[in-house]
């Protein structure tokens, strides 16, 4: 009776083990399952987020005009990139969209060259760029003087701007790769850089688009033009901004030309005119080439989001900067 007792007990313990295994090794399939089900809608965002960008890319290409502005199909176009399907389940689709200054979600491209490029800018230009930031004038033209010497290996600058034995790293003397660099330049602080973070990019071929620079891009250039002209008036410099947002606004866009006879707004001294008329000549253009197209893949709720930001060049048809997240 003893012996029946022990090998009872020997076999109830046999089934515990057992039924603990089979628990364990179904909760390990189940996982599997799940995770191997995660991989594959990951997977299938990415792929969604990566036919928005070539949608993206299709509409930016479409546009053959000789000027960009944001009656482009590509610059704010709910109905072309809101909801990008593919199939025919509705919870599945891509959207390009960007939130503007004021916060609010844009379906569509963003230019690159609505800012202002660090890797381009004239020093004196990127002095008033950086008061925008809060510092003063001289700090200003000293920090300008440093980025010019991170971005450039010729010998043009004060050799207290290349010095960063302080730091315990050399300056780059290249261009820049991509905003957040500008953090390691000697002088700026997170502070100082998120004051003027939505005004530059390292994108493009040098100009500002009129056409779609944000009003705080503008001010800077024409702060610059006038600084350049000797001329120190505030209202002069609003009425000037006001006169290119109104003039967006009336008609749409900018063409070549048409900033000259706007100009003349500001009642200026002939010399001054010129001046301030060559200076901004030299920073603002009509056109853009260089767009960013942030794409996100969607599933439906509680499935993974994947999204893709990236810089497109259309001169030469190629993305030129990637990033997945």
């Amino acid at each position: 009776m003893k012996k029946k007792a022990q090998i009872l007990i020997i076999a109830l313990w046999i089934m515990v083990i057992l039924a603990v295994l089979a628990v364990s090794i179904g909760y390990r399939v189940s996982l599997a399952l799940r995770l191997g089900s995660y991989q594959r809608e990951d997977l299938k965002s990415l792929y969604l987020a990566k036919s928005g960008v070539n949608q993206a890319i299709v509409e930016i290409n479409r546009d053959l005009t000789q000027t960009d502005s944001f009656s482009d199909s590509w610059a704010e176009n709910e109905e072309a990139f809101k909801r990008i399907a593919f199939s025919q389940d509705s919870s599945e689709f891509a959207s390009v969209s960007y939130t503007d200054s004021n916060g609010e979600e844009i379906f569509g491209v963003l230019d690159e060259e609505r800012k202002i490029n660090i890797n381009t800018a004239a020093e004196e230009l990127l002095a008033v760029l950086l008061e925008k930031g809060g510092i003063t004038a001289q700090e200003s033209r000293d920090i300008a003087s440093n980025i010019r010497a991170w971005r450039s290996n010729l010998e043009i600058t004060p050799a207290e701007s290349r010095d960063y034995t302080a730091l315990g790293y050399e300056c780059k003397g290249e261009p820049f790769t991509n905003c957040a660099e500008l953090t390691m330049v000697k002088g700026i602080n997170q502070q100082l850089y998120r004051a003027i973070e939505g005004i530059f990019t390292v994108f493009g071929n040098g100009g500002v688009n009129i056409n779609t620079a944000e009003p705080a891009a503008l001010e800077v250039i024409i702060a610059s033009a006038m600084n350049q002209a000797g001329i120190s008036d505030q209202a002069k410099l609003e009425g000037l901004l006001s006169a290119i947002l109104r003039y967006r606004q009336d008609y749409g866009q900018f063409n070549e030309g048409d900033l000259d006879s706007l100009l003349r707004v500001l009642d200026l001294d002939p010399a001054d005119y010129e001046l301030i008329t060559v200076e901004l000549r030299k920073n603002l253009v009509v056109e853009s080439d260089f767009f960013r197209i942030i794409s996100k893949g969607r599933l439906g709720v509680g499935k993974p989001t994947r999204q893709i930001d990236c810089v497109y060049d259309r001169e030469i048809k190629e993305l030129i900067f990637w990033h997945e997240s």
